[in-house]
């Protein structure tokens, strides 16, 4: 697979991210029930790192994502990395990566 397919794959993750946080926050009515009195999804802000730690600690929540997909993006493009399984991970990654840094640098 050609190098260029790696960065349309994370390109076409954070659409993907993009639109289904479109979709839920304009058509799903929250919170949503899943199954009444046991699984409901709401609707909530992180305003931290994962899991809420950190909260409020917003430039660092940009300048480590960003140096993270910077290097991703560098080696899938300079890198010869043999294995496809490992670049299509890597590609994973970089598209989720640069979605939540789009939320980041968006949404505060």
């Amino acid at each position: 697979m050609a190098r260029l397919s790696y960065f349309l794959i994370a390109a076409g993750v954070i659409g993907i991210d993009r639109f289904l946080k479109w979709w839920v926050q304009v058509y799903m009515p929250l919170p949503h029930v899943i199954i009444p009195g046991f699984v409901r999804i709401y609707l909530v802000h992180n305003l931290g790192g994962a899991f809420g730690i950190f909260p409020r600690s917003g430039s660092l929540f940009i300048l480590v994502p960003a140096l993270v997909s910077a290097g991703i993006a560098v080696t899938l493009a300079v890198v010869h990395i043999h294995s496809r399984l490992l670049n299509l991970g890597l590609a994973l990654v970089l598209g989720g990566a640069l979605g939540n840094l789009i939320d980041r640098i968006t949404l505060g």
